[in-house]
């Protein structure tokens, strides 16, 4: 309800807390003036916003403890990345990482007589690790005059991250709307923090649903796997089925999207294999529409990483997913088994299966096991050279009597096509970026300039390659490097199925195995910077270099052209059976001995200092408000 503003300065406080993947939004409502007339003495003085984290500065240290920071941004309702900014009035702020006992202060701009004023503020906590730690906060929007406009009025809506996530996402009955719902699960990896880390993403498919005149749209994340990434993925696949079966699944349900971003594609995979096992009626009713990835790691991470990562990995610092990830030199590994059946049965149901893979600046997730190894890299260098964005000629001078080499020297993600490839005499360097480098720039990465949040013609094109491969495409991949004698791109890797070590031959046949009679559109991506959270904007301005990505993304998936699907579900009655256990798929069915999902290292420190965080809640707050 509007309220008239006194002479107070401060209009509006609140002091509020958020836990790992908690959003706190504001929709600030600024009446400039009532009734028809504009009042003939009108002050645009700006309003003053300011976030605090209240949280005491010892804590800065304490990264897995939470981290306890906060990414915050203010924009106009209006706002729209794809619109361009003229006044530099309205250029959104934000920052990406506000550290303890630290001030975020941004002004709200009156510079043109409107009637009303709206902005929206997102306070979204930066925790990764900790599922108890809660950062607290004080907004405070206020004046920075004494000068108050008679009859103005400010109303002030707060936004919890549950109604973000639900107020769309109502399933309605169907006797009563006549529509079939259209679910879209998506899945994060990391720790699953899909609420703050992929909310951007599920607005912008939200706003398709006009296009969309007969279904509903209802886009829902799991959150019962946040800070359980260590456990596994056939534990965390296990707990996504479980969820879409037992809450998801209604009669109304006739579709079903996936989106995954890294470990979130094989959660889902491995989610997808056990609901064809456990429950084979699902797929017959819901119709499979699309199966995405964003950098997901099909073939594990470890041959394109320095051998420490391995070490680590097989020390147990992540827990049963390290090893699931390190792709074990046998073929009862996981990332093997869900290369086969049944999945490759039901991937054959969707109309549509896209591979996003990063070319370069993703020190987590390699090219090769993201676009599932076999790609037209000859044509994506090509394009990366006609960017001539962050790439460096140099030349080498050739040894006497020795043809000189075109040596390649990136990221992991191209070391293994390229070593060993003989042209000219110009060497090619690619942004390189390590697994700690783009650990350490999730919370602060490098953030758009102003000129690319203001201008979308100022930003550079990052799909640099888009097509559809076949299993026909994969042969004359494969045999053309053996062909061409003066190229060696790639022959002395593909011959390693046959001469070299057992889990880089594992590697080629999981990819083949996952092209068998299926097409894959895969999708090449060159990000700038951070591109491993850039490919989803987890954060709406900080990782906007990807907002071209996620525009792709719906442009291509979510744009009404399979609104015309029939609903075939109205009067059947939900079926809920389970399969007998079948020994082809024991790998599925199995249950498991409970301390073979403990979790790693990492784990078990978090729980430690999570322990120690509970027992002594000294930054804890209630949460108040002061209003007009």
């Amino acid at each position: 309800m509007a309220k008239s503003i006194s002479d107070d300065q401060v209009l509006y406080q609140d002091t509020s807390e958020v836990k790992i993947g908690g959003i706190r939004r504001y929709i600030i409502k600024y009446n400039l003036y009532t009734g028809d007339e504009i009042p003939t003495t009108i002050s645009l003085d700006p309003l003053k916003l300011t976030i605090k984290n209240k949280v005491r500065k010892s804590f800065k240290a304490a990264y897995l403890m939470g981290p306890f920071t906060l990414y915050c941004d203010v924009r106009a309702q209006s706002y729209h990345h794809k619109q361009r900014i003229v006044s530099s009035k309205d250029v959104p702020q934000f920052i990406s990482n506000l550290q303890p006992h630290s001030k975020f202060i941004a002004e709200l701009s009156l510079h043109e007589i409107k009637k009303k004023y709206v902005w929206i503020i997102d306070v979204i906590s930066q925790s990764i690790f900790s599922l108890n730690s809660v950062t607290s906060f004080e907004l405070t929007l206020g004046t920075t005059t004494n000068n108050y406009n008679s009859g103005s009025s400010l109303e002030v809506e707060t936004l919890s991250t549950d109604v973000i996530w639900n107020e769309k996402a109502t399933i309605p009955l169907l006797r009563e709307s006549r529509k079939m719902i259209h679910l879209v699960i998506l899945t994060h990896g990391m720790h699953s923090n899909v609420t703050a880390d992929m909310s951007y993403l599920m607005e912008q498919i939200y706003n398709t649903q006009s296009l969309y005149s007969n279904e509903k749209i209802v886009v829902k994340g799991y959150v019962g796997n946040v800070c359980k990434t260590e456990m596994g993925i056939k534990f965390l696949g296990e707990g996504l089925a479980k969820y879409i079966i037992d809450t998801l699944y209604s009669v109304e349900v006739a579709k079903i999207s996936f989106i995954g971003h890294s470990l979130g594609g094989l959660i889902q995979s491995f989610a997808i294999s056990s609901i064809a096992v456990l429950h084979p009626w699902f797929f017959e009713k819901v119709k499979p529409v699309n199966f995405i990835t964003l950098a997901t790691p099909f073939l594990g991470i470890v041959t394109d990483n320095p051998s420490y990562v391995k070490m680590l990995l097989s020390a147990g610092i992540i827990g049963k997913t390290g090893v699931d990830l390190g792709l074990k030199e046998h073929y009862d590994n996981i990332l093997y088994l869900l290369s086969g059946e049944p999945i490759k049965s039901i991937m054959k149901k969707f109309e549509r299966r896209t591979l996003y893979a990063n070319a370069m600046n993703d020190g987590i997730v390699p090219l090769y096991t993201s676009c599932l190894l076999f790609l037209d890299y000859a044509d994506v260098l090509s394009e990366l050279d006609n960017l001539k964005r962050s790439i460096k000629i140099t030349i080498d001078t050739p040894e006497s009597g020795r043809e000189s080499e075109k040596i390649i020297n990136t990221s992991s993600s191209w070391s293994k096509v390229f070593k060993h490839r003989k042209e000219d005499k110009h060497s090619v360097k690619l942004p390189k970026t390590s697994i700690i480098e783009s650990m350490a720039s999730i919370l602060q990465p490098p953030s758009p300039t102003d000129e690319y949040i203001t201008n979308p013609s100022s930003r550079a094109k990052v799909i640099i390659h888009d097509k559809v491969y076949t299993e026909d495409d994969i042969e004359r991949i494969e045999s053309n490097f053996y062909k061409l004698k003066n190229d060696r791109l790639l022959s002395r890797f593909y011959r390693r199925h046959s001469t070299g070590k057992q889990n880089e031959r594992l590697e080629v046949e999981i990819a083949k195995r996952w092209h068998s009679g299926t097409p894959w559109r895969k999708v090449i991506v060159a990000l700038g910077s951070e591109a491993h959270n850039n490919i989803i904007v987890r954060r709406r301005f900080s990782n906007g270099y990807g907002w071209e990505v996620i525009d792709h993304l719906i442009e291509n998936h979510f744009n009404g052209s399979d609104s015309l699907l029939v609903h075939n579900n109205e009067e059947q009655a939900v079926m809920k059976a389970t399969m007998e256990p079948n020994k082809e798929f024991s790998w599925i069915t199995k249950v498991e001995d409970p301390c073979s999902y403990s979790g790693g290292l990492l784990s078990r420190t978090t729980k430690l200092l999570d322990t120690m965080y509970v027992s002594n809640p000294e930054d804890r707050v209630t949460n108040k408000q002061v209003k007009p």
